[in-house]
């Protein structure tokens, strides 16, 4: 039990540090404007498997900023069924890392994502 508490609080508080992270960016113009497809695709090639795929497209579609919906559905999306798991073929953590790079994300963010990709589900 104290582990999946330790877990959750990595997940709100990279949640928060992203919000903070992208509106400062929003604010200084920098944010690329890659899509959320490409994104999501991205990690799929990295061997990401998405879990209520479809849910998490129409999320992101409606948010205003999409980057702080994945970071918010990331750390919080089980109860709608969004999950993200290791795919059967595995995952390649470097590319994951790359993706999160090439979108902008904090650091804490990439982090703390391969680190739940590797927590038994």
């Amino acid at each position: 039990m104290l582990a999946v508490n330790h877990y959750l609080q990595r997940a709100l508080l990279a949640a928060w540090l992203a919000r903070q992270y992208f509106d400062r960016r929003i604010k200084m113009g920098s944010l690329s404007s890659e899509s959320f497809d490409q994104f999501l695709e991205s990690l799929k090639q990295a061997g990401v498997e998405i879990s209520n795929e479809c849910e998490l497209r129409e999320r992101l579609a409606e948010a205003q900023r999409w980057r702080f919906a994945f970071a918010t559905l990331a750390a919080n999306g089980r109860p709608l069924g969004i999950r993200f798991q290791d795919s059967s073929r595995g995952v390649n953590e470097a590319d994951i890392h790359r993706t999160f790079a090439r979108f902008q994300f904090p650091e804490i963010l990439q982090t703390t994502f391969a680190a739940s990709l590797r927590v038994e589900h």
